[in-house]
């Protein structure tokens, strides 16, 4: 009877172990599928935001009405208006 109980602890501890491994193996299957969706997607490439005038907002280019073209103002100051001669 003793030998019995040992036996059916030990199987109960292999079951528990076995559901455990199969379980890890569907998580490892599932994760490395969500990384080959993701990562099989059509992700937008930096820098590639250019705005109506062309400008490339990510890199910090804004337009200037005034000098007719893309600058970045802490590099280029960008005045109000052209004054008028």
């Amino acid at each position: 009877m003793l030998l019995n109980c040992r036996k059916r602890k030990r199987l109960y501890r292999q079951s528990i172990l076995n559901t455990a491994v199969i379980s890890m193996k569907v998580m490892f299957v599932i994760m490395f599928l969500l990384v080959l969706l993701v990562g099989c997607s059509n992700p937008q490439i930096v820098g590639d935001d250019r705005d109506e005038h062309g400008c490339i907002g990510t890199a910090g280019y804004t337009w200037c009405e005034a000098k007719q073209k893309c600058l970045q103002t802490w590099e280029e100051d960008c005045p109000a208006s052209i004054p008028q001669k």
